[in-house]
């Protein structure tokens, strides 16, 4: 956040970066007029670390599946419909048959991974 220019030359020469959910960053903040064009600004700083959260993915290594052995287990699997069937059973049936194929030739893996956002902007007052 950048209230005023901290020089003389009416440059800028430090910000610092919040994130956009911070609504109160700072308190007590001074201007001292310093030595040559430079002020000295000084505060006190409330900042928190982002919270963490673990996203869980689940993964399958499909270029490692044997494709003749996968096609001739497809091809030996009883999923055709029976005349009495209704279409939810055969829809069920198939998903599960491939389903389980898929289990045996590319198991699932589960994986969790670290994540915190940062999700900062620079915000410049007049």
């Amino acid at each position: 956040m950048i209230y005023s220019q901290d020089t003389i030359s009416h440059r800028t020469l430090d910000a610092f970066i919040t994130r956009k959910s911070d609504n109160k960053v700072h308190s007590d903040l001074q201007v001292v007029p310093g030595i040559s064009d430079h002020s000295a600004i000084t505060c006190h700083l409330h900042l928190q670390k982002p919270q963490h959260t673990v996203r869980t993915s689940v993964l399958r290594n499909i270029k490692a599946i044997d494709r003749l052995l996968f096609a001739r287990n497809v091809q030996l699997c009883d999923i055709q419909p029976a005349f009495s069937d209704s279409v939810g059973t055969v829809v069920n049936r198939y998903n599960l048959t491939l389903g389980n194929l898929l289990d045996t030739h590319a198991p699932a893996k589960t994986a969790s991974q670290s994540v915190s956002t940062h999700n900062g902007t620079i915000t410049k007052l007049p």
